[in-house]
């Protein structure tokens, strides 16, 4: 798979480092607010609405709205059929395991979670990265730490890639409901 690039140049500095937690296209409110002001601008141009001393600065504001506004969805990825479909698996395989890392929603309800245990897995880099993913962290700007991830730079991963393929990106709708009688991340070594 060709290295997908999530981020934009709005998203990075001069120097090209990634500045953003996620890629502007990600959020939706946001570009419909962008398109909002852009028509808003647009509409009272046409009604005449706008004096003509601030005629020149409105239009150049408009037009640079409208410049980040094409940049930003610009730079959303768009990946080929095979690059969907290699997603779309490690979308579903991110999601077990984000899923085997948390406590059950009753667990959570009834106090019985490891607040320690539940941090741990949010913060420190505890989940092996298998190495043929580590380019997809990357490309999301999500921290590997000898070899591993935290919960976090995995939801990170899952989040990107899910609202790339039009997957719901919400984490918590993976914490399963009913007690499962394990601890999490006792599968795959994560407890040491």
């Amino acid at each position: 798979m060709a290295e997908l690039d999530f981020y934009g140049n709005m998203d990075k500095d001069v120097r090209g480092k990634i500045q953003s937690q996620y890629p502007a296209w990600y959020f939706d409110q946001f570009i419909e607010e962008l398109e909002h002001k852009i028509n808003q601008m647009d509409n009272q141009l046409k009604m005449g609405l706008i004096h003509s001393n601030e005629m020149a600065t409105h239009r150049m504001e408009l037009e640079e709205l409208k410049v980040k506004r094409d940049n930003i969805l610009q730079s959303k990825p768009n990946p080929s059929q095979g690059e969907s479909d290699r997603l779309k698996k490690l979308y579903k395989e991110f999601s077990t395991i984000i899923s085997d890392t948390m406590f059950t929603l009753s667990e959570m309800k009834m106090g019985t979670a490891d607040a320690h245990q539940e941090a741990k897995f949010m913060m420190d880099p505890v989940i092996p990265v298998e190495p043929k993913h580590k380019d997809l962290f990357k490309a999301a700007n999500a921290k590997i730490i000898g070899g591993k991830a935290s919960r976090n730079s995995y939801a990170k991963v899952f989040k990107v890639i899910g609202k790339l393929i039009g997957e719901p990106t919400n984490i918590e709708v993976l914490r399963k409901d009913k007690p499962t009688g394990r601890r999490p991340g006792s599968k795959k070594g994560m407890i040491q």
